[in-house]
């Protein structure tokens, strides 16, 4: 017997678990590619959005990729400005 699933409900349900996800620290800095140290500084200064959970700093990752998205516009309307 075979089952067959639509594939964009497949496809909604992926987003929703990666829309919950939440990462640590060593996972925000492969994910963004830096120093886990500049991830620390950045949470601490309230510049990268995050929390702690029993004194250790976790990320939810659509804010992540929510803050990225936002500071790639405003560098765009940062450049257009200054032509």
């Amino acid at each position: 017997m075979y089952y067959f699933v639509e594939f964009s409900a497949i496809v909604e349900k992926m987003d929703k678990m990666e829309e919950k996800q939440i990462m640590t620290v060593k996972q925000v800095a492969q994910y963004l590619q830096m120093d886990e140290h500049t991830v620390y500084r950045l949470a601490r200064q309230g510049i990268l959005p995050s929390f702690k959970i029993a004194g250790q700093w976790r990320f939810k990752k659509d804010l992540i990729d929510r803050w990225i998205e936002e500071g790639s516009l405003k560098n765009i309307k940062d450049r257009s400005k200054k032509k």
